[in-house]
């Protein structure tokens, strides 16, 4: 090309002709703030369609990260809250032991003063008596374990632990705002009131498991006369029980979301299951208020002499029920309120 075609191609004129017909420039502008091809000035924004699906590619995205955290750690709430409560759950353990070391240790001792010296028996209130069994609860192991350690002191002891665990099933991280937290990371309400169940009934059979135990063990020192069969019925009813506590305190916290009402409705089940055995026991005019304590269900027919019965059955129906309805309160309410 010749010097005298490239100055007069170079003009300001040529220039602008070959920048707005320049490839990535995006034409030049006119005056009125249009592009020399008549539209409107590109933008920077993403189309409609283009923003929806960038949407959904994210949710997607999300959503099968959540899937895959859920399938690497199953039962995670299970097993986090096992982990940060196990000493604890020892302490409670420890208790029900030396619990059970204490009253069965003095059953011989026991035994010998209420056989030599009747007029000891004599002076025992006839309510107590009655509450407890009658006065030939305890002339035998069996009926010495069950008014002492598995009744009185024990059965308050392994009711208080089993309404701590259920309060703080639900109401505890509702009332401390940790709750939505914890179902924002891909559980579904039903899997966390689930895994928070199956914590309570894993602490509440250690607890049963202990006082089996300690049964056993000083069965011989302690000239028990109790048989293997007896224990096992008789740790299962303790056990019932004690899930029948935590469980009526779990469905009070999911019902309402408050801890006194959770600690309430735990209170109000162990309290009116030992007053209705109680005052049931005394007379005949009130013996019907014994077909309806759960604690006369899981006791009334001596499981550590006697053996298995059906009558505990009752208490897995009622706690069913409790449970139930504090869940399906749990699933339709709005949290926090």
């Amino acid at each position: 090309m010749s010097d005298r075609h490239f100055t007069q191609d170079s003009t300001p004129a040529a220039e602008a002709r070959v920048t707005a017909g320049t490839p990535g420039t995006g034409g030049g502008l006119t005056p009125g703030g249009t592009t020399e091809q008549g539209g409107p000035p590109a933008s920077n924004e993403p189309s409609a369609p283009a923003g929806t699906a960038r949407r959904a590619a994210h949710e997607r995205s999300e959503r099968l990260h959540r899937d895959a955290a859920r399938r690497a750690a199953p039962l995670a709430l299970l097993r986090l809250t096992l982990r940060n409560g196990w000493r604890a759950l020892l302490l409670w353990c420890l208790a029900i032991a030396g619990i059970g070391t204490l009253y069965l240790a003095l059953y011989g001792s026991m035994a010998e003063a209420l056989t030599v010296d009747t007029a000891l028996m004599e002076s025992f209130p006839p309510e107590i008596l009655n509450a407890i069994g009658g006065a030939a609860a305890l002339s035998s192991g069996a009926g010495y374990v069950q008014a002492t350690f598995l009744g009185l002191l024990g059965f308050a002891v392994r009711s208080v632990a089993a309404i701590g665990w259920g309060t703080k099933a639900i109401a505890g991280p509702e009332e401390a705002g940790d709750l939505e937290l914890h179902l924002s990371h891909g559980i579904s309400r039903l899997d966390y009131v689930l895994q928070a169940t199956a914590a309570v009934v894993v602490r509440c059979l250690a607890l049963a498991a202990t006082a089996a135990l300690v049964m056993a063990v000083l069965d011989g020192p302690g000239d028990l006369g109790l048989e293997t069969t007896g224990i096992l019925a008789a740790g299962t009813s303790y056990f019932l029980l004690l899930v029948l506590a935590g469980c009526a305190a779990l469905a009070g916290g999911a019902a309402t979301g408050r801890r006194v009402a959770a600690t309430g409705a735990g209170a109000a089940v162990v309290v009116g299951s030992y007053l209705l055995n109680a005052v049931g026991s005394q007379s005949e005019d009130t013996a019907w208020m014994l077909d309806l304590s759960p604690y006369r269900w899981a006791y009334g027919h001596e499981p550590l002499a006697e053996g298995w019965s059906a009558a505990p059955l009752w208490v897995l129906l009622l706690l069913a029920l409790v449970w139930a309805a504090g869940i399906i309160r749990f699933l339709r309410r709005d949290l926090g309120r």
